[in-house]
């Protein structure tokens, strides 16, 4: 508000000054009311630049023909906003004719080089201070976006930190886990049966107690370490309900919606390891979640294969009989971190359309994910 105002003063101060110089000091009554004009129009050019601009062109061509100062203003104002592009060349193309209405007719037979000044002053005038509020304006506009995308991508940088850090310290886990537990583990077994050992004097038995405590409470130690360091795995880690002994439970819960769920389980059960338990029933469960949401009422079947050197699993949904409504867009990021479970599994995802129309989401999972635990599929 301060600097529009300070603006207006100088303006009209700028105008009026050069007024009274043209008239030797005496401004007359026209004088003072396109004075008035200026100041109005300089006080609504930010809200209407380009009908201000034609406004101000129209007084400064007026006699006394104050207002030029104030034609530069406005024009350098309807540049800096760069929307509406007809409505400038509009404005531009009202202004020409307005500077060709009121001056050539008087200038052009009595002084053709007067005419060709006369339109030079409407470049200066009019389309210089146009052009140059309309760069400054893009120039503004782009050192924003530029900000923007600079901030948009330190964010990024940011997540993509926390997302290493994570995983390594995910990795870090896994290695104190697979490990340091399980050597950790046997010590406390073998101190265990040494304690019960006999021939051992008392301060062995003693030193082997104390040995056997010390263990125990090293393994809780570390227990409590692999939870600090993969808190989110930790807090969504559910032991036991998760596994492929669950999926009865899991099935007979989608029964319960209405849909028919056929669950067949082939070969003989053997012991999983409880990743490959838990990426089995993630595969299960994100399957019927999947058929649920996309094909409602549609036949559902789970199978679950124990073939001689993999777990197959297998979700299979049919065309559904009837008109359903359309659901939501779906963003895969169940099926991306589905596909990440089966891959740290040691096993490999496939989810595709069926020549049937339906939809397969199937997992194939070795019984001993060590010997692929490290390769990419």
């Amino acid at each position: 508000m301060v600097r529009r105002a300070i603006t207006v003063v100088v303006v009209v101060a700028g105008d009026a000054t050069f007024g009274l110089v043209r008239t030797g000091g005496q401004l007359p009554s026209s004088g003072f009311v396109s004075v008035s004009v200026v100041a109005l129009v300089l006080l609504v050019r930010s809200c209407v630049p380009r009908a201000a601009m034609c406004a101000a062109v129209f007084v400064a061509l007026q006699p006394p023909h104050l207002g030029v100062l104030a034609v530069v203003v406005c024009a350098w104002s309807a540049g800096r906003r760069p929307r509406g592009r007809w409505s400038i060349v509009a404005a531009v193309v009202a202004c020409a004719l307005l500077w060709v209405v009121f001056l050539m007719p008087a200038l052009w037979p009595a002084a053709p080089e007067r005419a060709a000044l006369a339109l030079a002053g409407f470049a200066v005038v009019v389309i210089l201070p146009l052009l140059a509020g309309r760069y400054i304006a893009q120039r503004r506009q782009l050192a924003t976006a530029s900000a923007q995308v600079e901030e948009q991508l330190r964010r990024e940088r940011s997540l993509m930190v926390r997302q290493a850090r994570l995983r390594e310290r995910s990795r870090i886990a896994r290695d104190m886990h697979d490990g340091l537990g399980h050597r950790l583990s046997l010590i406390s077994v073998l101190t265990g049966a040494l304690q019960v050992e006999v021939g051992l004097t008392a301060r062995a038995k003693a030193t082997v107690q104390s040995l056997h405590k010390t263990s125990l409470a090293a393994v809780v130690d570390l227990a409590a370490m692999i939870g600090a360091l993969t808190p989110e795995a930790a807090a969504h880690e559910e032991q036991g309900t998760h596994a492929v002994e669950a999926l009865p439970q899991l099935v007979e819960g989608s029964r319960v919606t209405g849909s028919q769920v056929d669950f067949r389980r082939t070969g003989p059960p053997r012991e999983l390891p409880a990743a490959v338990s838990r990426a089995a029933y993630r595969v299960v469960q994100e399957g019927l979640t999947n058929a649920h949401k996309h094909a409602t009422g549609a036949a559902i079947t789970v199978v679950v294969s124990y073939e001689p050197d993999a777990l197959l699993v297998e979700v299979r949904n049919a065309v559904p009989g009837c008109e359903v409504r359309a659901p939501s867009p779906g963003t895969r990021l169940g099926l991306i971190g589905l596909n990440e479970r089966v891959r740290l599994a040691g096993g490999i995802l496939r989810a595709e359309p069926t020549s049937e129309g339906g939809f397969r989401v199937a997992a194939i999972l070795p019984y001993d994910p060590e010997d692929t635990h490290d390769h990419e599929y």
